[in-house]
Parts: structure tokens; C-alpha cells; sequence
């Protein structure tokens, strides 16, 4: 967008109202009235009111598409974050002014981690403390904002990993060649105000987070990433699902998921530090993950990523009675009703592998990883007994732990469990308790002592035939 003249005071701006502007074909801006601030768009306040009353906001028919798929593709990124949030927001701080508009959020440096969590936590575990939920209730009733902009901090290439299947399936229709037409760009954003406000340690300097594998930052500072996307009409425009943490002050409104290119391009980026085909930083993701040779959080969210996918090219036509980019042809009422049971369903499957693995299911879906089994266990470099003596075995949920059950595990025949392994098994039989810590995936046996009053009593299984000996 080029330099205007403010319609008050007459000052260059590139600030402008969208609803009175026109969109060409090719994403040129015309008929805009301009304004420098807020305080010169109160000022026309009355002549611009009669412009708007004369207009009927249209878009041209791929961009109105484009914009409702941009808006699944954010409703989507923000399921797949809250169901695979890795780090202990009990210090959040949301920072409300005396109208409840939000001020702040202040991140305390907790728990964050990479390989799996290990400290408390109230927040609700999946898989056996492999991932902590994201705690809704740390948000007021009126948190959505807040909750989005979280949920978005420092995740915006994270979401090109995670988002392009859901990218393809829903923009499939809108280009001539999903893998020509949509391209992945890093850049240096322009002036901004975020959002989030990250807490200064008592050194002096802002703490950073540790949970996250792609943060948007380098040497040179805060990074952006976002889809370029070319229309099957020509129109260039900027997907940008984890915008939310954003929010510059410039009289242009909120961040919104679907802009034109040239707009967002003059709004958001100082310079492009690269641009790459779709795809590229998801392959990048996997092929990290196959030089993986332990378990950690990531092999979860992984599988996860894997079961999310299947819904989205498999599963959602045959469960809901149609394909996601239908969604984008439908009126506003089916529209409204079908958008709520696919992103419930999406959220469905978000869940399935880690209830799997409560449930004691642990299904080899990568040929590489089994989450339960004691080779696997024996051999991870996090499973090292500790200095007390304590031997750590991973067997499931510890509500469903079963002394009887572990005892049978030793009677299987050797074709399903190793002689190594049924000497582990028969020495950890003989120890007094098992016990499992909050936020933990690990099993611990105590040889001649109980846990100390931190575990838990529901955390904890006194061994019985420690009893009788």
C-alpha cells in the first residue's frame, strides 16, 4: 500500500478502513479513505459513517473463500497448541485495564521443556505426563484474546510444521498448484507492540521459553513466519495463523489471518530473510525426528501431528459427511453448524494418541518408537537409575498398575518377553513400592524405602508381596 494523505490532517500515512476500501483483482487497494491515528478517524467520525451506510462490504469470490479458510486453519493451530502444550503456566499473568481490555501477559520462565516434564504441575496431564494441557482457567471469562495470543507466542514457524496439511486440504481448491502457489516466508517484522510480555529475570534480562523447538527469533532478533499464497484469480495473499501475539498500534485493527500480500507486506515486514516451497519446514521437522534415538515429548506430538493428518485427508468425510474445503461453499447456517462439529472432531484426534496410551494401548505407529516397552525404556538416556538406587520402568497408567498383572508379565513365554527383560521385571517384583510423580512418564521402584511425603498417596502402590517377606 503506498503513502496517503490523512483525510484530517493531511500527514502520509498507510493507515486506511478496510470496509470502505475496494480490492481489485490483483490485491490493489482503491477508493480508501485514510487516516494517520484514531484520533483523525474519530474526527471524520460522521462523514465516514455515511460512507459505510452506502456500502455493502463484498469480496471477490476466491478471497471471501480464502479469508474462511484462513480463519479454520487459526481455529485449527490453536487446538492442535492447546493439546499439545508443553509448559506450566501457573505464574501466567493476564493484565486487564479498568474497561477489561487486555493489557498484558506476563510469561514467568517455568517448566518448560523439550524432552519431557519434570517438575509440578495442577494442570491436566495426557499420556502419562508426557504433555500438560494448557489451563483455560488461568484466563477470565472474557480471555479468549489473551488465551490466543499465548497459545501463539513465538509459534508462527512452528505452525508451518504443523498446519500444512490442514493448508492443502482447505486451500486446494483456491490455487492451481498447492505446491507452486503456496510458499513459506521468514521475515523481520516491522515495528510492533506484542503482545505478550515476558518477565525479566532478577539478572535484568527477559526470560525466554523453553518448549518450544522453532522459536521466532534469531541473532538478528524477533523472526515472522507466514504462507504466501497465489489465488487461481491472481490476488497474492499472506496466511498468517499465528498472528494473535501481534498487535500493532496504527489504527489498523487486530491481527487478522488472511490479508493481501501487498498490505501485510507494508504493514508487517522491514526485510525477507527467506522464502521456501510449502512443505519445506515440516520435511526439515521429520527429518530431524528420524535422528531422534529417545523418547521425548516430541515423539509424542509427532504421532499426534500423524493421527491430526488422517482426519484431515481421511477421516472427516466419512465421520462428517463431507471434505474440509466444502466448508468454504456452504451458507452461513450449515457453514456455523458444520465448523463446530469438525473442529470438535479435529480435537477428537488430537487426543487419540495420548489416550491410547493411558489406556495401555501403545501402538508402534512409527516402526521406530514403542512407548512402553523395556527395551526402549532400558536404552533411553533419560531412564538412567538414580543415585539412590532407585530403578525407573515404564508400564503404564498408575491407575491401572496391577502387582497380579506385573507378575504375569513374567510367565509370558519367551517368544513375547526376553529372558533380559523377565530378570528386570522379576527384580523389580520384589521391591517394596512403585510410585509415579506428577508430571512424569516414569515408574519408580523403591527397594527398602517409601516415597517421601511429596508423592502423592494416589501416586503411590506399596508392593504386597513386599509385605509377606
Amino acid at each position: 500500500m503506498l503513502w496517503q494523505p490523512c483525510l484530517v490532517c493531511k500527514v502520509d500515512t498507510t493507515n486506511y478502513c478496510k470496509i470502505c476500501a475496494r480490492t481489485s483483482s490483483d490485491g490493489t487497494t482503491t477508493e480508501a479513505r485514510f487516516y494517520c491515528d484514531t484520533d483523525c478517524s474519530k474526527k471524520d467520525e460522521t462523514e465516514h459513517l455515511k460512507v459505510h451506510m452506502n456500502i455493502r462490504p463484498s469480496l471477490p469470490f476466491y478471497m471471501e473463500r480464502a479469508v474462511k479458510a484462513g480463519q479454520i486453519v487459526q481455529s485449527l493451530f490453536y487446538a492442535f497448541r492447546e493439546n499439545t502444550w508443553t509448559y506450566d503456566m501457573n505464574t501466567v499473568r493476564i493484565m486487564r485495564d479498568q474497561e477489561s481490555d487486555l493489557v498484558a501477559i506476563e510469561v514467568t520462565d517455568g517448566a518448560g521443556v523439550v524432552t519431557a516434564p519434570g517438575s509440578y504441575t495442577d494442570c491436566k496431564s495426557y499420556a502419562s505426563g508426557w504433555l500438560i494441557e494448557f489451563p483455560v482457567k488461568s484466563f477470565g471469562p472474557h480471555g479468549d484474546e489473551a488465551k490466543h495470543a499465548l497459545l501463539a507466542d513465538r509459534s508462527s514457524t512452528w505452525a508451518l510444521v504443523v498446519m500444512h496439511t490442514a493448508v492443502q486440504v482447505l486451500f486446494q481448491e483456491l490455487v492451481d498448484d498447492v505446491q507452486i502457489d503456496i510458499e513459506e516466508a521468514v521475515h523481520y517484522p516491522t515495528a510492533r507492540a506484542s503482545r505478550i510480555v515476558h518477565a525479566s529475570s532478577t539478572f535484568g534480562y527477559e526470560t525466554r521459553r523453553h518448549d518450544i523447538l522453532y522459536p521466532d527469533e534469531d541473532e538478528q532478533g524477533d523472526t515472522k513466519s507466514v504462507y504466501k499464497i497465489t489465488l487461481k484469480c491472481g490476488s497474492e495473499i499472506a496466511l498468517d495463523p499465528a498472528g494473535a501475539q501481534w498487535d500493532i498500534q496504527d489504527g489498523n485493527g487486530l491481527h487478522k489471518p488472511v490479508t493481501y500480500w501487498e498490505d501485510y507486506r507494508s504493514r508487517w515486514i522491514t526485510s525477507i530473510k527467506y522464502s521456501v516451497p510449502f512443505r519445506s519446514h515440516a520435511i526439515k521437522h521429520a527429518e530431524k525426528m528420524s535422528d531422534y534415538h529417545m523418547i521425548t515429548s516430541q515423539t509424542l506430538i509427532t504421532e499426534i501431528i500423524l493421527y491430526f493428518n488422517i482426519f484431515m485427508t481421511r477421516a472427516c468425510e466419512p465421520e462428517l459427511g463431507f471434505y474440509p474445503h466444502q466448508l468454504l461453499d456452504m451458507d452461513p447456517e450449515s457453514y456455523h453448524k458444520s465448523l463446530r462439529s469438525f473442529i470438535n472432531q479435529a480435537k477428537e484426534y488430537l487426543q487419540k494418541r495420548p489416550k491410547e496410551l493411558d489406556n495401555g494401548a501403545p501402538l508402534d505407529i512409527f516402526k521406530n518408537f514403542d512407548l512402553r516397552h523395556p527395551k526402549v525404556i532400558a536404552e533411553a538416556s533419560k531412564s538412567k537409575p538414580p543415585s539412590i538406587g532407585s530403578l525407573p520402568f515404564d508400564i503404564g497408567d498408575m491407575q491401572k498398575f496391577d502387582w497380579k498383572m506385573f507378575s504375569r508379565f513374567i510367565q509370558q513365554p519367551g517368544s513375547e518377553v526376553s529372558l533380559m527383560e523377565k530378570k528386570l521385571a522379576k527384580k523389580l517384583q520384589w521391591n517394596r513400592s512403585v510410585y509415579k510423580e506428577p508430571g512424569t512418564w516414569q515408574l519408580v521402584f523403591l527397594e527398602d524405602t517409601l516415597p517421601g511425603p511429596r508423592i502423592d498417596e494416589g501416586c503411590v502402590s506399596e508392593n504386597p508381596r513386599w509385605r509377606l517377606g
